[in-house]
């Protein structure tokens, strides 16, 4: 279609968007005749137009190749909240900005990477009168963060907000059903009820029958994360928030560790003249942050994102004066009754307020906090890992200890190891002491990566994917594995992408199976910043290092460079490295074995994978318990 005849442009987001045009173009003749052209902004929705045979342009050509929405989130952020106006925006220890940091920054990533992408299809369409796009036909969860709303929403909001800045009408035609919402919702509730009373009668069944223990756990974290030195700690009890985790700690766990599962709200609080006064000086003071003109612009692509971004904090505001208020009262009441030597966090880093106000309030408390590292994480520019909450917190190694030290100042760090991967110490040892296994061809593991826009998104994953097969075609008796995590919500799309890309390559996809015995029948593999990159050395696997969008590329020169320069792995951003990577690996037995001791070297010096990671961790939980003040 010529671009003067290109006067309304469709911009779909979801793939249920793909079986919503044909009906909408059907009820709008007029789009027919006046000319219109469907942009996809997602590569699965890509290949549902092409089987419709429905003509489209694809939002990949539109994108600006750049870290910037990974980058300027943080950068905004910092610039905000350092402000002095809004030091006042914190309740009995807990600040505003601590809280909702994490939740808006990774709203605001994939916002300025669909607004960079819209922006330069209204730059490049200047014939263009009409943008219309679909509303999001998802549900808001239930127990959604409080910025799902508005994540939800986040493509509709950049598209309606640059047509007014164009002066170019938009049409949002509606898709999603509020009935079906309402139902979810009620569903959720009535389940929720009926949970909460059978814990509620194993609690007291526990507390009955079991003697108290010496050493007093709060914890709010997977039972798989927990168990492991769980096992090592003599004498200990847990009261563990994350509730639905009693199926998978079963009951003779629950049973041996004295365990009970609780709510925030367990011991609510009732009315608080100080929490009103709060509640009234924080609602004030934002009216006054938002009619001041000197509240920053945010600035991208020539357009200021303070409407959007003002929205967003009235959100959050709303979200702090009307539950977190009470939710803080409510925890110094839960540790006021429990009194737990220490409390133990899954992750400080989360859309999941509670983790930060459990750490905060545990430290006007002077109840030691423990955060436990469970995967690699990254605190260069643009980082969503380099504001924890926890006083303390266990670390893989040395080398995560000083980026650690360096991005942060207010955490005492302690080189753990990861209990998880223990059993790879005994695995490894295996690998060795076995003669290498003779086979026809060789095995590449490839790591499928996960869909985050602004950092990587599907248009990377489709020619990440794409990469390691012609590297595979190209080398001799070559095969694929491609690990996806088992739950991935884009499910179709891994499936249909991986289909296209491997076609005529040997391949096979592994998901449920666990990952150490994947590891033992490769013979190379390919990763993304993953945690996987740290398990396949401690497999003695070579590596290799994909960058294949710029925020992973990014990634890799900040945290993987040293592992690089030690030969441990190969770091390449372009298909063309990978295939020379590839074939050198595939070609030379003695180059591979040369990079599993090379690896072995870097992690034996940098990191505590030596399998006694459990037994380091009951031992700091317990040594900081006896300091508690009692």
């Amino acid at each position: 279609m010529s671009p003067r005849n290109e006067k309304n442009i469709i911009f779909l987001s979801e793939l249920k968007h793909a079986d919503l045009l044909a009906g909408f173009l059907s009820q709008h003749p007029d789009l027919q005749k006046e000319g219109y052209l469907a942009i996809s902004l997602d590569a699965e929705i890509e290949h549902a137009l092409s089987e419709k045979k429905i003509p489209f342009r694809s939002g990949r050509d539109y994108r600006t190749r750049t870290t910037e929405p990974m980058t300027l989130g943080e950068k905004w952020l910092t610039d905000l909240f350092d402000d002095e106006r809004w030091k006042f925006f914190s309740y009995r220890g807990v600040s505003l900005s601590r809280l909702y940091f994490f939740p808006i920054q990774a709203y605001l990533t994939p916002l300025i990477y669909y607004f960079d992408i819209v922006a330069n299809v209204l730059a490049r369409h200047s014939g263009l009168t009409r943008c219309i796009v679909f509303s999001s036909t998802t549900v808001v969860p239930p127990r959604g963060f409080c910025l799902e709303v508005h994540s939800i929403k986040t493509v509709v909001d950049v598209v309606a907000y640059l047509a007014v800045k164009n002066g170019i009408e938009a049409l949002i035609p509606e898709s999603a059903s509020p009935m079906r919402a309402q139902t979810s919702a009620a569903s959720f509730k009535a389940k929720q009820m009926l949970f909460s009373l059978g814990l509620g009668l194993l609690n007291v069944a526990v507390s009955c029958a079991r003697r108290k223990r010496s050493l007093r756990i709060l914890a709010s974290d997977y039972w798989d994360n927990l168990a492991p030195y769980l096992k090592t700690i003599n004498s200990a009890e847990v009261f563990l928030l994350d509730r639905r985790q009693a199926f998978y700690a079963g009951l003779f766990n629950i049973w041996r560790f004295r365990m009970r599962f609780v709510h925030m709200d367990a011991y609510a609080s009732g009315a608080s003249s100080e929490r009103d006064t709060a509640l009234k000086k924080i609602i004030e003071m934002w009216q006054s942050i938002k009619n001041d003109s000197a509240m920053p612009a945010f600035l991208f692509r020539g357009f200021s994102l303070q409407p959007l971004m003002v929205k967003a904090l009235d959100t959050v505001v709303a979200d702090f004066v009307s539950h977190v208020l009470k939710d803080i009262d409510d925890t110094y009441a839960l540790l006021a009754r429990l009194k737990p030597d220490v409390v133990e966090l899954r992750s400080t880093m989360s859309g999941q307020t509670h983790f930060v106000i459990l750490a905060r309030v545990a430290r006007e408390m002077r109840i030691p906090s423990l955060e436990m590292q469970h995967g690699i994480e990254y605190y260069g520019p643009g980082s969503m890992d380099r504001r924890h909450s926890a006083e303390h917190m266990g670390v893989y190694g040395l080398l995560t200890q000083r980026e650690l030290q360096t991005a942060e100042d207010s955490i005492a760090t302690h080189v753990i190891g990861s209990p998880r991967f223990d059993v790879y110490a005994s695995i490894a040892e295996t690998y060795r002491a076995k003669p290498a296994a003779s086979h026809a061809g060789l095995t590449v593991l490839c790591i499928a990566p996960p869909i985050k826009p602004g950092t990587i998104d599907t248009y990377d994953i489709e020619e990440y994917f794409s990469a390691v097969a012609a590297a595979a075609r190209g080398a001799a008796n070559v095969s694929v594995v491609v690990k996806l995590r088992a739950g991935y919500s884009r499910q179709s799309f891994y499936e249909t992408a991986i289909s296209r890309a491997f076609e005529g390559v040997p391949y096979a996809i592994a998901q449920f199976e666990p990952l150490a015995g994947v590891f033992s029948q490769a013979d190379i593999v390919v990763s993304h910043y993953s945690t996987t990159t740290l398990e396949a050395l401690q497999c003695g696997k070579p590596l290799i290092y994909f960058g294949v969008s710029p925020g992973f590329e990014r990634m890799a020169e900040y945290h993987l460079a040293p592992y690089a320069q030690n030969g441990a792995l190969i770091i390449v951003k372009t298909r063309e490295e990978l295939a020379r990577s590839m074939h050198a690996l595939a070609k030379d037995p003695k180059a591979r074995e040369q990079m599993s001791r090379a690896a072995t070297v870097f992690l034996e010096k940098e990191y505590a994978f030596d399998g006694k990671a459990s037994e380091r961790a009951a031992a700091l939980i317990t040594a900081l318990a006896s300091v508690k003040p009692r």
